[in-house]
């Protein structure tokens, strides 16, 4: 059987997630708070999923505004040793 997700956590879910991504951490914090307040003015509907699938739009789309889209291989990368694959 499978599960339901509230689909009133489905904001608070994606804020755990990202917030172990690479590129959150490569945010800064002002563009990181940016990114909460975003996540929490959305006007989100639907499941959970349909809400987490809205999030990852957020999430892209913010992310694009500043260049990932561009070049996402070694985005801001700090490390000149790292691998960029």
């Amino acid at each position: 059987m499978q599960e339901t997700k509230d689909k009133y956590t489905a904001s608070n879910d994606f804020v755990k997630m990202i917030v172990d991504s690479w590129t959150y951490a490569r945010l800064t914090n002002t563009e990181r708070d940016s990114l909460i307040e975003a996540i929490n003015r959305a006007h989100l509907i639907g499941t959970w999923k349909q809400r987490w699938e809205q999030l990852n739009d957020i999430y892209f789309a913010f992310l694009s505004a500043l260049g990932y889209d561009k070049d996402p291989v070694g985005w801001r990368e700090t490390d000149p040793e790292a691998p960029l694959w």
